[in-house]
């Protein structure tokens, strides 16, 4: 990605049954990530998600995000009790 430039990243997504539970998807700087320890502190944006209106239907998410310093991203997906799936990744400018 270019440095100091405005991003939007879009995708459906769906939760796949009625357990209670969240999707996380964030923005991280990349330059230096080898694992998942640094997350929280390499994030640029995140929304944490919980729509479970309809586990067979796909729901369309934006977040927009500027690339601050950073020429390298990474795109994190984390769940938690609850299976997500997410399709149709995009990332515009």
């Amino acid at each position: 990605v270019e440095a100091n430039t405005a991003y939007t990243v879009s995708f459906f997504y769906t939760m796949k049954d009625a357990s209670p539970g969240t999707f996380t998807v964030a923005v991280l700087d990349a330059s230096e990530l080898s694992d998942l320890s640094p997350v929280a502190s390499a994030t640029i944006a995140s929304t944490t998600l919980n729509d479970q209106s309809d586990p067979n239907a796909c729901v369309m998410e934006s977040r927009p995000f500027n690339s601050g310093a950073n020429t390298v991203l990474a795109i994190y997906f984390g769940n938690v009790g609850v299976e997500c799936r997410i399709d149709d990744l995009a990332i515009n400018y």
